[in-house]
């Protein structure tokens, strides 16, 4: 624009050519210095030239802006703040602003929001490093330059750890990009305030308008602070990345470094995992909070068979006490006894006397049952599947998709805590795997929360009172974290190495990086830290079985299976592996309905040659590791056990129950107790396979297919059935039946038999 009448001509030794726009604080102007560089002059308004902490906070404002220096930031050339009409003069960067990019061209596409992103977020990197936080990072102050933005105007900026100049009653900054702690609390804003600011400037970029606008300032300050942004239109997976940046609490949200990561994993045109669009998936999770003494949890198809994930086959490596949850799972690790078999809790003073089963109810026990409904008030639809897990006390955790962890009293039902809420804005809210990891004065849990297809991250809970420890950016959610002593194990957040973290701090204690083009997932058995690696382009491909050194991250090859292999678990020191029986036969993994014909033992010393166990009458269903026995449960009745040492088939049982679930034995071995949809336990003798009981069922049949499972705790058995339903029972009492007393017809359904099950999800 050409110069206005009143406008000076010359600004210190700079002659200038035109404006080139006028804000707030003053007009900036294209200048030309003696030389022919042209710059852009900021002068300020005549108005504030006579304000004493007007030129303070200009002072300020140009120590700032003297000292960031970066790619995406405009150098400060020349600035006089004690002229009559103070000014700046910095780098001229030849280009529009975003704000009038946006309103001549519209939104952007995705590939241009990427750009931006990564743009702006090397330089907030620039600015913070230098102590400074800018407060006001919005479309007008982004210039389009042809080489990538450039942030520009610091006059609302600080120094971090100085004082603000912000004076009772004014509000620095611009309402419908400002960070909720700058209307709170101007005084303690820090960079999380830009990373905010960060966010609503790309939403504004990808739709047109901020995720907070209202008919006025007032309302779209009240939003900023109380409100869950608005996200129509921003598709997956950068809804899922700007919501995890526009949480309230400045803590919660991603540092720059995180997101970076999560930016350079986007890549536009793939919106999903498997380049499905995830927008569908996104969910409002700012409702209130929901009843304290309800809770609904959400799982995955049991990692104990590998075939349930026929394209992560990795999964399948954890041990049988591993508790998978939604998208993501919750993993408490119990200790094994030399045969591999988990060892009970020790009692505490003032149990009962050691019942049958050799383990006495948990004191004050008495029978219980809940119904957890979806955590989000007012949520319609089936409640999925819960599963919970003991930790070595007379407590369980319960976990999964869209809520938060829950730690049960297992004598008596009583929710002892809920975790924090994972951050509340709409998109996916998934709370992943866990596990747990003994600190000084209690136990750390480990959860995995997904907020979106590419932004993952581990958070340490404190198992005393379930609040944050810590967090750190990971892989994939559906990659459970492994624990061994004091270290907490994670694929890393761009899936190429694997890191150990120490489960106190979260600080990094060794990086181990994967073979070249290759995928690995970390996994504790036997008190040893294995791990499997794939390759994420070969879907049927040759996976590489790991072990690495606790110490530094030392990794050595144990042995190489091909996808027809399940792994599941350690015994007698061997590892265990389920070959299928026919080859192409996924979709019936995936049901747990597939065949196997051998299992294979294998020495992860390699001291060993490994050996073949052939199964005779090809068993069906979920194999499961029990001692030195496995366990064939077809999800349509039949129960089979094979001795892996080599003598055949034990027996094989038709209970007449559909649904059946992950089962468990008691503490000596003895029993195998096999859950079912419906709610109902089938008791069988695990040498003979003979029924010693039956419990009624509870609940009503699903409508959809969901997993169960039932847990030992002491003497008493946690279950978990269809609709979230939730129990205990005393396997000595268990409300006993007779066999065949099901209704004709219904396969252990009071109402018909169950839907049949759905394949694993793709890419898991």
């Amino acid at each position: 624009m050409t110069l206005a009448a009143d406008d000076p001509q010359v600004i210190g030794e700079y002659r200038l050519l035109g404006r080139l726009g006028t804000g707030g604080m003053g007009t900036v102007f294209l200048g030309r210095s003696p030389s022919g560089r042209e710059v852009a002059v900021k002068v300020i308004h005549e108005q504030f030239s006579a304000d004493p902490d007007f030129r303070v906070r200009f002072k300020q404002e140009i120590a700032a802006a003297r000292q960031v220096s970066g790619a995406f930031t405009a150098s400060v050339v020349d600035a006089d703040a004690e002229a009559v009409r103070p000014w700046m003069a910095t780098q001229y960067v030849p280009g529009p602003t975003l704000a009038q990019l946006l309103e001549e061209q519209g939104p952007l596409g995705d590939a241009e929001l990427r750009l931006l992103g990564l743009g702006l977020v090397e330089a907030l990197r620039d600015i913070h490093r230098v102590g400074v936080v800018h407060r006001d990072l919005k479309p007008a102050n982004v210039l389009m330059a042809a080489d990538g933005p450039r942030v520009i105007d610091f006059g609302v900026s600080r120094a971090v750890g100085n004082a603000p100049l912000t004076v009772t009653g004014n509000v620095m900054g611009t309402p419908p990009f400002m960070s909720p702690e700058q209307l709170n609390s101007p005084r303690s804003v820090g960079p999380a305030s830009d990373v905010f600011s960060l966010a609503t400037l790309l939403v504004y970029a990808a739709v047109g308008h901020g995720p907070f606008d209202s008919d006025s300032p007032f309302m779209t300050a009240y939003a900023v602070v109380h409100e869950p942004p608005v996200l129509d239109g921003v598709r997956e997976p950068l809804r899922g990345i700007l919501a995890y940046c526009l949480v309230k609490e400045p803590d919660e949200r991603p540092d720059l470094q995180e997101l970076t990561g999560l930016l350079r994993k986007w890549r536009p045109g793939r919106t999903g995992a498997d380049g499905a669009d995830g927008a569908a998936q996104a969910k409002d999770a700012a409702a209130p909070d929901p009843d304290p003494d309800t809770m609904v949890v959400r799982r995955r198809n049991d990692p104990l068979s590998p075939a349930t994930r026929p394209r992560r086959p990795w999964a399948v490596a954890l041990a049988a006490l591993l508790l998978v949850a939604g998208a993501g799972g919750l993993v408490l690790l119990l200790p094994e006894s030399e045969d591999g078999t988990a060892v009970p809790p020790a009692p505490r003073p003032g149990q009962q006397q050691p019942l049958r089963s050799g383990e006495a109810l948990p004191a004050g026990w008495r029978s219980w049952q809940a119904v957890l409904p979806p955590a989000t008030v007012g949520a319609t639809g089936p409640v999925e599947s819960v599963r919970c897990t003991a930790d070595g006390t007379v407590a369980v955790h319960c976990g999964g998709g869209s809520v938060r962890t829950v730690r049960l009293d297992a004598a008596t039902g009583t929710v002892l805590w809920r975790a924090p809420q994972p951050p509340t804005a709409p998109g996916t809210r998934e709370i992943g795997d866990s596990s747990t990891s003994r600190l000084a004065g209690g136990k750390a849990v480990f959860v995995v929360e997904t907020l979106s297809d590419t932004a993952h991250r581990l958070v340490a809970l404190d198992s005393r009172d379930g609040r944050r420890l810590w967090h750190r950016p990971v892989g994939k959610a559906d990659r459970e974290p492994a624990v061994l002593g004091a270290l907490v194990v994670a694929p890393s957040a761009d899936l190429r190495a694997v890191v150990a973290r120490d489960t106190a701090t979260g600080d990094t204690r060794w990086t181990s990086p994967n073979p070249a083009g290759l995928e690995c997932v970390p996994y504790e058995m036997d008190g040893v830290l294995y791990g499997v690696c794939t390759d994420p382009d070969e879907e049927g491909g040759t996976r590489t079985y790991v072990r690495y050194a606790s110490g530094d991250g030392g990794r050595t090859v144990v042995t190489r299976r091909g996808r027809d292999h399940d792994q599941l678990g350690v015994s007698g020191g061997w590892l265990v592996f389920a070959q299928w029986g026919r080859a192409g036969d996924v979709a019936e993994h995936e049901h747990h309905e597939g065949s196997y014909s051998a299992l294979v033992l294998v020495d992860p010393k390699g001291v060993r040659a490994p050996r073949t166990v052939r199964l005779s009458g090809t068993p069906q269903g979920r194999p499961v590791l029990r001692g030195d026995t496995v366990f064939f449960v077809h999800h349509w009745g039949t129960v089979s056990a094979y001795d892996l040492r080599g003598s055949g088939a034990r027996w094989t049982r038709n209970t007449g129950v559909r649904g059946l679930g992950a089962p468990e034995t008691d503490a000596r071995g003895t029993t195998l107790y096999v859950p079912s949809l419906s709610g109902r336990v089938v008791a069988l003798d695990s040498r003979t396979g003979e029924e010693r009981w039956r419990s009624g069922h509870r609940g009503a049949p699903p409508a959809a297919y969901h997993d169960t499972s039932v847990l030992r705790v002491g003497g008493a058995l946690v279950v978990t059935g269809a609709g979230g339903a939730v129990f205990s029972m005393d396997p000595h009492d268990p409300g006993l039946r007779p066999g065949g007393d099901e209704p004709p017809g219904s396969g252990g359904f009071p109402d018909g038999p169950p839907p049949p099950p759905p394949p694993s999800p793709r890419g898991r």
